[in-house]
């Protein structure tokens, strides 16, 4: 799968994923408390339940798979996008 967000730190420590030219970020990578999972949210359109993970970079793959499935819900087909 492409990687189609764009990632970078904030400056509070989470990281914020941006997609095409979008702004503010479509997806965040957060850590709510010292003694937390890291937590991936989104803000696209429709009930996109959270994901939480021990490790910050296994949750951008997810973030990416659900930016897929959000297209596909458009009708966009893999590896169509630009």
């Amino acid at each position: 799968m492409a990687d189609r967000i764009r990632w970078e730190l904030s400056n509070l420590g989470s990281l914020l994923g941006n997609v095409g030219t979008c702004e503010p970020w479509l997806f965040q990578i957060y850590k709510p408390g010292q003694d937390s999972l890291w937590v991936l949210i989104n803000a696209l359109p429709g009930i996109w339940p959270p994901h939480d993970n021990a490790d910050p970079e296994a949750l951008k793959p997810e973030a990416e798979k659900v930016l897929q499935e959000f297209l596909a819900s458009l009708g966009e087909e893999e590896g169509n996008a630009a």
